[in-house]
């Protein structure tokens, strides 16, 4: 006989209760026990005792099961009014759940002020999250509440001062603190951090016989266990929590290639700036020195110039002594005739004008 294949990982496997499906799953459900498990998990984050709490819908489409839009958080209304968002949050999409949170609460507050309402009534509203990742690792303290103070001295100053009204309230439980706290004697938790261990190990069966310690302090915890291990049953469940995981495991991988695609879009328009500097850098200094080799041209124009006046002035000075060398010749000419003509010798005549024999004949018979 084939087998039945199921999506259960094994007979004995639970959901995993920080999947936003299973999660909502398992607080609510219309039976008395995931509401008091509901119930006494706000007391636990809120520190007080609800006696009661009504669920309000807020299902999506059935045909919306992996639409992004696709809303897993809980809202319920106290029984003094109050309205209170529960959720859990698995990462901290894009660095940005505490604007996000702020959003929740903000549009919690706008939907519980109604038109015509004395401001004096208008209720406390409450964003819950768990969180299964660090939001202040600064801060030991696996619970935080935030709301709106006034800053004593100014925009930029850091001090608390007055609360405003306290009608704005998030609430911050960080679940990788309390994994810090696993081994610590189950009857040492508070309240809060034996949920915190519930929903941070109940699917670790590693885990279970620690677990059971702690659970067996808390009746509602141990509830929430047993509607845990009742939902493991229906293949429904693990569907859906799987087709979740899956699509938020493909988000995660879409978003990390947007943000590889998006730094290699930057890294080009940086490399393209950068080229276009180095462009425009080497288009400047090429005019630089297409104006220095334009100024070269010009002095060595001028050069030329300078040297071929040079010239022209060289060739009239040569000119101007081969005239003289041929006047002094003429000169010196007649006076050899005349030295010869009063009575000198050729010999005398030769060593007065310390000139050679020869050219003293050649002067006596030349017609000049």
């Amino acid at each position: 006989m084939q087998k039945k294949l199921t999506l259960r990982p094994s007979p004995t496997a639970l959901l995993n209760p920080r999947s936003d499906p299973t999660f909502k799953t398992l607080f609510t459900r219309n039976t008395p026990d995931s509401n008091d498990a509901l119930r006494d998990l706000i007391s636990a984050m809120l520190g007080e005792n609800v006696r009661s709490i009504r669920l309000l819908p807020n299902e999506p489409p059935q045909k919306a099961r992996t639409d992004k839009q696709m809303a897993f958080d809980v809202h319920c209304v106290l029984e003094n009014g109050e309205p209170v968002e529960i959720e859990m949050q698995g990462r901290d999409k894009e660095h940005s759940y505490a604007s996000r949170a702020e959003a929740h609460v903000a549009r919690l507050l706008a939907h519980a002020t109604r038109k015509g309402k004395e401001w004096k009534n208008v209720p406390r509203v409450y964003q819950l999250s768990i969180l299964n990742f660090y939001y202040d690792k600064g801060d030991k303290s696996a619970v935080s509440w935030y709301t709106m103070r006034k800053r004593s001295k100014g925009r930029d100053e850091t001090e608390q001062g007055l609360t405003l009204n306290a009608r704005l309230n998030v609430v911050y439980l960080e679940l990788p603190k309390i994994r810090k706290l696993k081994g610590k004697r189950a009857e040492d938790l508070t309240k809060l951090e034996r949920w915190g261990m519930f929903l941070a190990y109940a699917d670790k069966p590693e885990v279970s016989d620690y677990l059971r310690t702690v659970l067996a302090q808390e009746e509602s915890i141990m509830k929430a266990n047993e509607i845990l291990e009742e939902i493991s049953v229906e293949e429904a469940n693990w569907y859906l929590q799987n087709s979740y995981d899956d699509w938020e495991r493909d988000q995660l991988s879409w978003k990390g290639y947007q943000r590889d695609e998006e730094q290699r879009i930057q890294n080009l328009r940086e490399d393209v700036e950068r080229q276009q500097q180095e462009l425009a850098q080497s288009q400047h200094e090429f005019s630089q020195q297409q104006q220095e080799f334009s100024q070269q041209r010009q002095e060595f124009a001028q050069s030329q110039q300078e040297f071929s006046q040079q010239r022209q002035e060289f060739s009239q000075q040569r000119q101007e002594f081969a005239q003289s060398q041929q006047e002094f010749a003429h000169k010196q000419k007649k006076l050899v005739r005349n030295a010869l003509a009063l009575g000198m010798s050729v010999a005398q005549t030769a060593k007065f004008f310390s000139i050679s024999v020869e050219e003293v004949q050649e002067a006596q018979n030349s017609d000049d």
